[in-house]
Protein backbone atom coordinates (compact mmCIF):
# COMPACT_ATOMS: atom_id res chain seq x y z
CA UNK A 1 0.00 0.00 0.00
CA UNK A 2 1.42 3.48 -1.18
CA UNK A 3 2.35 5.74 1.66
CA UNK A 4 1.20 8.71 -0.41
CA UNK A 5 -0.83 11.57 1.14
CA UNK A 6 -3.60 12.47 -1.02
CA UNK A 7 -6.32 15.48 -0.66
CA UNK A 8 -9.68 13.84 -1.11
CA UNK A 9 1.72 1.14 23.93
CA UNK A 10 1.20 -0.64 27.29
CA UNK A 11 -0.15 0.89 30.49
CA UNK A 12 2.54 0.07 32.46
CA UNK A 13 4.24 2.64 30.59
CA UNK A 14 4.40 5.99 32.48
CA UNK A 15 3.03 9.18 30.32
CA UNK A 16 5.18 12.32 29.61
CA UNK A 17 4.56 15.64 31.85
CA UNK A 18 2.41 17.68 29.26
CA UNK A 19 4.99 19.98 27.68
CA UNK A 20 7.13 20.60 24.44
CA UNK A 21 9.49 18.18 23.68
CA UNK A 22 12.62 18.10 21.14
CA UNK A 23 11.89 14.64 19.03
CA UNK A 24 12.78 12.94 15.34
CA UNK A 25 10.54 11.06 13.70
CA UNK A 26 12.00 7.81 13.85
CA UNK A 27 9.42 5.29 12.52
CA UNK A 28 6.28 5.60 10.09
CA UNK A 29 4.01 2.36 10.24
CA UNK A 30 1.17 1.55 7.94
CA UNK A 31 -2.26 0.54 9.86
CA UNK A 32 -3.73 -0.32 6.78
CA UNK A 33 -7.51 0.38 5.66
CA UNK A 34 -9.48 0.35 9.05
CA UNK A 35 -13.36 0.39 9.83
CA UNK A 36 -14.24 3.22 11.91
CA UNK A 37 -17.52 4.03 13.25
CA UNK A 38 -17.94 7.53 13.01
CA UNK A 39 -21.05 9.54 13.51
CA UNK A 40 -23.54 6.09 13.55
CA UNK A 41 -21.91 5.24 10.32
CA UNK A 42 -18.91 2.95 9.13
CA UNK A 43 -16.29 4.46 7.51
CA UNK A 44 -13.13 2.73 5.83
CA UNK A 45 -10.09 4.88 6.20
CA UNK A 46 -6.38 4.43 5.14
CA UNK A 47 -4.92 5.34 8.48
CA UNK A 48 -1.27 5.77 9.31
CA UNK A 49 1.40 6.15 12.32
CA UNK A 50 4.56 8.40 12.95
CA UNK A 51 6.72 7.98 15.52
CA UNK A 52 8.63 10.24 17.19
CA UNK A 53 11.98 9.12 19.53
CA UNK A 54 11.63 12.00 22.35
CA UNK A 55 14.94 13.18 23.01
CA UNK A 56 16.52 12.52 26.84
CA UNK A 57 13.32 10.42 27.95
CA UNK A 58 13.86 6.19 28.02
CA UNK A 59 11.56 3.71 29.39
CA UNK A 60 12.51 0.39 31.23
CA UNK A 61 10.77 -2.75 29.57
CA UNK A 62 11.65 -5.86 30.84
CA UNK A 63 14.92 -4.77 32.85
CA UNK A 64 16.18 -2.54 29.45
CA UNK A 65 16.31 1.27 29.09
CA UNK A 66 14.86 1.97 25.67
CA UNK A 67 14.22 5.26 24.79
CA UNK A 68 10.97 6.86 24.80
CA UNK A 69 8.49 6.83 21.38
CA UNK A 70 5.63 8.42 21.19
CA UNK A 71 3.35 6.99 18.52
CA UNK A 72 0.53 9.37 16.92
CA UNK A 73 -1.95 8.06 14.49
CA UNK A 74 -3.16 9.97 11.48
CA UNK A 75 -5.52 9.08 8.83
CA UNK A 76 -3.85 9.13 5.48
CA UNK A 77 -5.46 12.48 4.15
CA UNK A 78 -4.41 16.04 3.45
CA UNK A 79 -7.79 17.00 3.20
CA UNK A 80 -8.04 21.10 4.78
CA UNK A 81 -9.62 19.90 7.68
CA UNK A 82 -7.76 16.67 8.38
CA UNK A 83 -5.21 15.88 11.36
CA UNK A 84 -2.79 15.64 9.06
CA UNK A 85 -2.39 18.56 6.60
CA UNK A 86 -2.11 21.13 9.64
CA UNK A 87 0.47 19.15 11.84
CA UNK A 88 2.78 18.86 8.45
CA UNK A 89 2.58 21.95 7.26
CA UNK A 90 3.31 23.55 10.41
CA UNK A 91 6.11 21.08 10.75
CA UNK A 92 7.34 22.12 7.69
CA UNK A 93 6.30 25.97 8.34
CA UNK A 94 5.45 26.23 5.01
CA UNK A 95 1.84 25.75 3.39
CA UNK A 96 1.37 22.79 0.62
CA UNK A 97 0.73 24.39 -2.33
CA UNK A 98 -1.90 22.65 -5.14
CA UNK A 99 0.79 21.34 -6.99
CA UNK A 100 2.04 19.44 -3.85
CA UNK A 101 -1.37 18.33 -2.36
CA UNK A 102 -1.24 15.79 -5.37
CA UNK A 103 0.77 13.57 -3.66
CA UNK A 104 2.95 13.95 -0.74
CA UNK A 105 5.38 10.92 0.07
CA UNK A 106 5.72 10.47 3.95
CA UNK A 107 8.66 7.96 4.20
CA UNK A 108 10.45 11.82 3.31
CA UNK A 109 9.22 12.34 7.31
CA UNK A 110 11.68 9.57 8.41
CA UNK A 111 14.46 11.16 10.79
CA UNK A 112 13.64 14.77 10.50
CA UNK A 113 14.22 16.64 13.66
CA UNK A 114 10.99 18.37 15.48
CA UNK A 115 9.32 20.17 18.41
CA UNK A 116 6.44 18.15 19.79
CA UNK A 117 3.60 19.10 22.32
CA UNK A 118 2.51 16.37 24.44
CA UNK A 119 -0.68 15.81 25.60
CA UNK A 120 -2.71 13.86 27.96
CA UNK A 121 -5.99 12.17 27.17
CA UNK A 122 -9.14 12.92 29.47
CA UNK A 123 -8.18 10.11 31.79
CA UNK A 124 -4.29 11.15 31.93
CA UNK A 125 -3.13 7.49 31.33
CA UNK A 126 -2.38 8.06 27.67
CA UNK A 127 0.05 10.55 25.79
CA UNK A 128 -0.91 12.05 22.37
CA UNK A 129 0.98 14.55 20.43
CA UNK A 130 -1.03 17.51 19.80
CA UNK A 131 1.02 20.06 17.31
CA UNK A 132 4.32 19.73 15.79
CA UNK A 133 6.62 23.01 15.48
CA UNK A 134 10.10 22.91 13.15
CA UNK A 135 12.58 21.69 15.37
CA UNK A 136 14.68 23.99 17.03
CA UNK A 137 17.56 21.15 17.23
CA UNK A 138 18.78 18.09 15.67
CA UNK A 139 17.81 15.11 17.37
CA UNK A 140 20.35 11.85 16.67
CA UNK A 141 18.41 8.23 16.22
CA UNK A 142 20.50 5.86 18.49
CA UNK A 143 22.60 3.53 15.81
CA UNK A 144 21.47 0.62 18.12
CA UNK A 145 17.67 1.82 17.75
CA UNK A 146 15.04 0.05 15.38
CA UNK A 147 14.21 3.02 12.64
CA UNK A 148 12.12 2.54 10.08
CA UNK A 149 9.43 2.33 7.58
CA UNK A 150 6.62 -0.23 7.56
CA UNK A 151 5.16 0.09 4.58
CA UNK A 152 2.10 -2.78 3.03
CA UNK A 153 3.38 -4.64 -0.09
CA UNK A 154 1.82 -4.66 -2.49
CA UNK A 155 1.48 -8.48 -3.51
CA UNK A 156 2.19 -10.91 -1.03
CA UNK A 157 1.93 -11.94 3.14
CA UNK A 158 1.98 -8.72 5.01
CA UNK A 159 3.74 -9.61 7.69
CA UNK A 160 5.11 -6.07 9.78
CA UNK A 161 8.53 -5.91 11.42
CA UNK A 162 9.51 -6.89 14.86
CA UNK A 163 10.51 -3.16 16.10
CA UNK A 164 6.50 -2.80 15.18
CA UNK A 165 4.76 -2.61 18.98
CA UNK A 166 2.42 -5.41 19.87
CA UNK A 167 -0.67 -3.17 20.16
CA UNK A 168 -0.24 -1.80 15.97
CA UNK A 169 0.56 -5.10 15.32
CA UNK A 170 -2.94 -6.27 16.46
CA UNK A 171 -4.29 -2.94 14.66
CA UNK A 172 -3.01 -4.34 11.28
CA UNK A 173 -4.34 -7.62 11.70
CA UNK A 174 -7.63 -6.15 12.03
CA UNK A 175 -6.70 -4.09 8.64
CA UNK A 176 -9.43 -5.06 5.65
CA UNK A 177 -6.08 -6.21 3.49
CA UNK A 178 -5.04 -8.57 6.21
CA UNK A 179 -8.57 -9.32 6.90
CA UNK A 180 -8.62 -10.27 2.64
CA UNK A 181 -5.52 -12.03 2.93
CA UNK A 182 -6.55 -14.14 5.59
CA UNK A 183 -9.43 -15.25 3.67
CA UNK A 184 -12.07 -13.48 5.79
CA UNK A 185 -13.36 -11.39 3.01
CA UNK A 186 -14.26 -12.50 -0.55
CA UNK A 187 -11.84 -11.10 -3.24
CA UNK A 188 -12.71 -7.09 -3.64
CA UNK A 189 -15.68 -7.26 -1.26
CA UNK A 190 -16.70 -4.82 0.91
CA UNK A 191 -13.64 -2.90 1.41
CA UNK A 192 -13.97 -0.79 -1.58
CA UNK A 193 -12.31 2.63 -1.86
CA UNK A 194 -10.86 3.94 1.67
CA UNK A 195 -12.84 7.04 1.94
CA UNK A 196 -11.83 10.22 3.17
CA UNK A 197 -14.12 11.68 4.94
CA UNK A 198 -15.43 15.45 5.56
CA UNK A 199 -12.67 15.60 8.46
CA UNK A 200 -9.94 14.18 6.19
CA UNK A 201 -8.96 13.74 2.41
CA UNK A 202 -2.22 15.07 -1.50
CA UNK A 203 1.48 15.96 -1.80
CA UNK A 204 5.09 15.45 -3.60
CA UNK A 205 7.73 18.04 -3.56
CA UNK A 206 11.61 18.90 -3.53
CA UNK A 207 12.42 21.99 -1.73
CA UNK A 208 15.73 22.97 -0.08
CA UNK A 209 14.11 25.31 2.14
CA UNK A 210 12.22 22.71 4.08
CA UNK A 211 12.82 19.80 6.20
CA UNK A 212 11.09 17.09 4.13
Amino acid sequence: MSLTAKESGGGDIPVLQRGWYNAICCRIIDLGTQEIEWQNQTKQLQKIVLGFLIEGEFVEIDGEKLPRVLNQEYTMSLHPKSRLRPQLENWRNKPFTEEELRGFDLKKLLGVSAKVKVVLNEKGTWNNIDYIDPAEKKVEIPGDFDSGVFEFPSAGEIVPPEWVPNYLKRKIEESLEVQREKGFMEPGGSQGTPQTDAEDAGASFDDEDIPF
